[in-house]
């Protein structure tokens, strides 16, 4: 197998260290090897530290990791010595310049690199750093001038590197991956796992030493997918895939009929037509937060949320209570899924989900409350703020000319996300952002959003600026539809859904002179999700 080098980035205090020991495993071990380097012009011979894990080196120590190597040319050594024990090794240390980023890319080995970016907001690493020099008898209320001087230039080095290596590092393979902040650390070893995945290299759970080969996996209960599926593997089975790995792969930006349009649709772990959407993505890391003995949830007949829920207690092979207002296409394809169904009546959405919430806390289960969602009035900040992280990615992807986007917005779950992401990346070309309301009392979606957002930027610090014209289409309130009403639509091999995108495109198509200006490249339609199966 050919070499790999992760190159963990991230201000002090953002827990790199942590992460490697995470990746590292539990059984790994700390050793020396002596080397002759050169250190500030004098040669001079050390005993520098490495860690081996079963499945992976670190090029450092268990205490500091790669902090505990002073001189470049002794990392590049110690990192080459790992190589020879194992075809996957960490750096992690703040010292990481853009020297080592040209080290690696012109290696002989033609090693494969993974780049990983943790994000930390700057309140928070302030309060991390003040939390581990209280643990070492320093109780401070504010940090001494010259240490938050020091925070600051780690954090700016940090995030130069990451940009350099985005920008100059050309051979293949390469990945980047940027952690959003809020993750646990197991969570983010899962990321990085995914990630290696698409270099062709295994979860660290089954690397085993070089001169070993490795075991193939059983082909029980797989499909293999399409390339352009994100899903390579279509499976229940926890053993086989793991959903939550792939939560922040970006879904394609395809251009169709000469407009761009965001395949959110594209995520569906079962295979495209099945269970997907960005709804999906957030329901998966709800699930994902902890093991949870049972989940309930309450829907409105007609909601996809039904058999997405149903199928996701099948992959954590957990029990599932439904409560709905009577039976359906949803319904009965959250039962093929192993679902338990409570008929409601009347199945208005307030009374399903407080009878699903109700149930949840009598039994200690998951409650996914109705739409999807995480009602800020009684979730903590934080949650709120990690929920629509890991939407906010999606956005990463937006082409640079892009100047109008074209979002659905109904509940407005997705709608916050993508908002949250627009704030964080900042498409350059992006001018306009046309809103297609598809539920009544737009007034009140809109202030939801409003009180949403600004939720999200107490927790991060970050201003979140939106500088766009947003333009309103009301197409339940204006009397053009009703939620309940139906309007397929199909378009370039893709049939949308009929409640949702089917509304937007028919809106459009029937106003065609007023919307024949965004047509064209310089837009993109963003597709939510289309109707399962």
């Amino acid at each position: 197998m050919s070499k790999t080098l992760i190159v963990i980035l991230g201000a002090g205090a953002t827990g790199k260290t942590t992460l490697s020991r995470t990746l590292a495993g539990n059984e790994s071990r700390e050793y020396r090897v002596e080397l002759d380097v050169t250190e500030k012009g004098v040669r001079k011979r050390i005993k520098a530290p490495y860690v081996l894990g079963s499945n992976l080196a670190i090029a450092g120590n268990l205490k500091n990791t790669s902090d505990a190597i002073g001189a470049m040319d002794a990392l590049h050594q110690t990192i080459e010595h790992c190589w020879k024990q194992r075809d996957v090794v960490i750096t992690d240390g703040f010292r990481c310049t853009n020297s080592l980023v040209r080290w690696v890319e012109e290696h002989p080995l033609k090693p494969a690199a993974l780049f990983v970016y943790i994000e930390l907001s700057l309140n928070n690493n302030l309060a991390r750093l003040r939390g581990r020099r209280a643990a070492n008898g320093k109780t401070e209320q504010k940090l001494p001038m010259k240490t938050f001087l020091n925070v600051l230039n780690f954090r700016e080095r940090a995030l130069s590197v990451w940009n350099y290596a985005q920008d100059h590092y050309r051979r293949q393979p390469v990945h980047f991956l940027e952690l959003p902040e809020g993750l646990e650390p197991e969570e983010s070893a899962r990321f990085i796992e995914s990630e290696l995945g698409k270099c062709g290299i295994p979860r660290c759970t089954e690397h085993r030493k070089t001169s070993e080969k490795r075991p193939q996996p059983p082909a029980v209960n797989v499909e293999v997918a399409p390339v352009e599926a994100l899903f390579n593997v279509r499976s229940f089975d926890r053993k086989l895939v793991r959903w939550e790995d792939h939560l922040l792969d970006l879904t394609p930006v395809e251009n169709i009929g000469g407009m761009w349009w965001k395949r959110e649709d594209k995520f569906a772990p079962l295979g495209y037509g099945n269970i997907n959407g960005s709804k999906l993505r957030q329901l998966i890391w709800l699930f994902s937060q902890k093991q949870y003995p049972g989940v309930v949830s309450g829907a409105v007949t007609g909601s996809p949320q039904l058999p997405m829920v149903g199928a996701c207690a099948k992959h954590w092979n957990i029990p599932c209570v439904q409560f709905t207002g009577g039976q359906g296409e949803m319904v009965t394809a959250g039962e093929k899924f192993g679902a338990e169904t409570r008929l409601i009546n009347p199945g208005y959405a307030a009374t399903l989900n407080a009878k699903a919430r109700r149930l949840a806390a009598s039994k200690g289960w998951l409650h996914i409350e109705t739409n999807i969602t995480l009602e800020h009035r009684i979730n903590p900040g934080e949650r709120i703020e990690a929920f629509h992280r890991v939407g906010s990615e999606q956005v990463k992807n937006i082409p640079d000319h892009i100047e109008h986007l074209l979002i659905p917005a109904g509940s407005c779950n997705s709608l916050t996300s993508i908002l949250y992401g627009l704030g964080r990346f900042r498409p350059k070309s992006l001018k306009t952002v046309h809103l297609f309301r598809i539920m009544g009392n737009v007034p009140k979606h809109k202030k939801w959003t409003d009180e949403r957002l600004d939720f999200i930027r107490e927790v991060t610090g970050e201003e979140l600026p939106l500088p766009y014209k947003f333009v309103e289409h009301d197409l339940v309130d204006s009397g053009y539809t009703t939620y309940k009403e139906m309007k397929p639509y199909s378009y370039g091999g893709i049939a949308f859904h009929p409640r949702y995108e089917g509304k937007c495109l028919n809106y459009i198509k029937e106003n065609l002179a007023h919307f024949r200006s965004l047509l064209n490249d310089n837009s993109l339609f963003w597709i939510v999700g289309s109707q399962p199966q």
